[in-house]
């Protein structure tokens, strides 16, 4: 019951002090050396005046729970909008709320801003207590009129939503030993001009920066291991992000919607990133993945309309469904061995049955900064992978003479093709009648081994339609292909194969490439 007696009695002061307080811009300071008495303090001061109200107001001392729920009293149901907190220490206490009638008590703990303490005020400016530890969850959530916070060094740790939709943030600096940007923590602050993420900051929240619309460029720390859910979606001013050396796991959408993003540098360190994580920067021109990744997750780069070249690590095995939808501005895909993308496999689109493969779009496939014109299968290779060249821009393929089977799609749009050379002596099995669709089979000539009958493959429907001719006579002494980076393989006359090196075979006559040499 005295707990209840002194609230009440703290009502009674207040609405006396509302009686008496006025508009007054100047700062006023209050000296509160008892914890709990903050109210009689200004009531003392507001003593034989009707002019004194407090817009901007200065507290030296002590104060607890009673004199927060003071504090924030005057922060929403008066006008006060400046608050000087520094010289404050905050003590621990059992803080009393009213609500429906009934007291609640609540625990306030020592150098720490309580959840929702300052939430939904008028606050414009606001500095904290120098011996701040924590800041809570929603400690200042739907400040619409917050333009400054002031915090110290001291703080270790800062709640979720701590400074969510404070569409006036313009000034604050975080402390330099905090270790985790919280959840949301700036969500929707629209006017923040600039982002400085502490050097000791090792994880980064579920939407910590999402919709901060005014920050130019984002500097992710070397220590950041982790980047929560749509960190830095829809920042929109946006134009450049550096991500740290040490980040190692990107959560789905983390970069989604930044129309105006044009340079991203990766970091080699990332081993997991999910779905989505660049989609819809339409003005991202170029990615060099120097990652870890094993696959490239779902709508990485969709809709990313402006990118013209990515760069894979040799890691990649699996680009996953709409990986790189609707990106029609690709150029050039760019890798370091053509035995990486023999092996590659590419997600079908579930509902559209679209390929993931980015030469569909880009075109151009480049080992080690060379465009791939002649594609050769080794010898080994039994199946052509689902999607293999689809789209490619390739003028010759060659098929080794162990190949059974050929994929879904695996030459489809090879709008380039005019050669390829077929070392088995009857037509690969398809998996449908799509395998050679939009290749100009009429300018496209399949060559055979001398003597092989080619009425197999006129009656064979995926191959009828091609030109035929057989392999010609030259003299080499050297195999390799045009682009410098693949060689062929090579047969004796009698189809047995003889490895890819010219120079190791004995005097005689072999086949590469289409044509028959002499070696001398």
């Amino acid at each position: 019951m005295k707990k209840i007696i002194i609230m009440k009695k703290m009502a009674v002061v207040i609405i006396g002090l509302t009686a008496a307080l006025t508009v007054n811009a100047k700062l006023i300071t209050f000296i509160n050396n008892e914890p709990g008495k903050l109210v009689y303090v200004i009531n003392n001061k507001a003593k034989g005046t009707s002019t004194l109200h407090v817009t901007n107001m200065k507290i030296i001392g002590k104060i607890n729970s009673e004199d927060l729920s003071l504090i924030h009293t005057m922060c929403t149901e008066w006008v006060l909008d400046t608050l000087d907190l520094s010289e404050v220490r905050i003590v621990g206490s059992e803080q009393q709320r009213s609500g429906s009638g009934v007291m609640r008590s609540k625990k306030v703990k020592s150098d720490e801003i309580d959840n929702s303490m300052f939430s939904q005020t008028h606050l414009k400016w606001i500095s904290l207590p120098a011996t701040t530890k924590r800041i809570g969850e929603e400690a200042f959530q739907f400040c619409e009129e917050l333009r400054t916070v002031v915090i110290p060094n001291s703080v270790k740790e800062i709640g979720n939503h701590a400074f969510a939709y404070c569409k006036k943030l313009t000034d604050i600096t975080l402390p330099r030993d905090l270790t985790a940007i919280p959840d949301a923590l700036f969500y929707d602050c629209e006017s923040l001009p600039k982002l400085t993420i502490p050097q000791n900051v090792e994880t980064i929240g579920n939407n910590a920066f999402a919709v901060c619309k005014a920050i130019p460029s984002v500097v992710i720390p070397d220590r950041v291991k982790t980047i929560g859910y749509s960190a830095f979606s829809a920042m929109q001013s946006v134009k450049s992000i550096v991500i740290g050396k040490g980040v190692e796991y990107i959560d789905t959408y983390a970069f989604f919607d930044n129309p105006h993003l044009e340079k991203l540098v990766m970091s080699p360190s990332i081993k997991t990133m999910k779905s989505g994580v660049f989609s819809t920067c339409p003005s991202l021109k170029e990615v060099d993945f120097c990652a870890q990744l094993d696959s490239l997750p779902a709508y990485t780069f969709y809709k990313n309309t402006s990118l013209q070249k990515v760069i894979l690590p040799p890691t990649i095995k699996v680009i996953d469904d709409n990986a790189f939808r609707d990106c029609t501005a690709l150029k050039g895909i760019y890798i370091q061995s053509l035995d990486q993308w023999l092996k590659m496999k590419f997600v079908n689109d579930r509902i559209w049955n679209v390929t993931s493969n980015p030469l569909q779009y880009a075109h151009n496939l480049y080992v080690n900064n060379k465009l791939v014109t002649d594609f050769v299968f080794p010898e080994g290779t039994t199946a052509v992978p689902d999607a293999l060249l689809f789209g490619s821009s390739v003028k010759s393929i060659t098929l080794p003479q162990t190949l059974k089977y050929i994929g879904l799609l695996a030459f489809y749009g090879c709008r380039n093709l005019k050669s390829i050379y077929y070392y088995g002596t009857k037509p690969a099995a398809c998996a449908d009648g799509n395998v050679f669709k939009q290749v100009p089979q009429s300018n496209c000539t399949v060559y055979l081994l001398p003597g092989v009958d080619k009425s197999s493959f006129l009656l064979n429907f995926n191959w009828s339609n091609f030109q035929y001719d057989y392999m010609k006579v030259t003299a080499v002494d050297k195999v390799q292909a045009d682009d410098g980076v693949s060689k062929f393989p090579i047969y004796d006359i009698d189809g047995r194969y003889r490895g890819d090196d010219a120079t190791k075979l004995h005097k005689g006559l072999y086949i590469s490439n289409g044509k028959k040499f002499l070696k001398r």
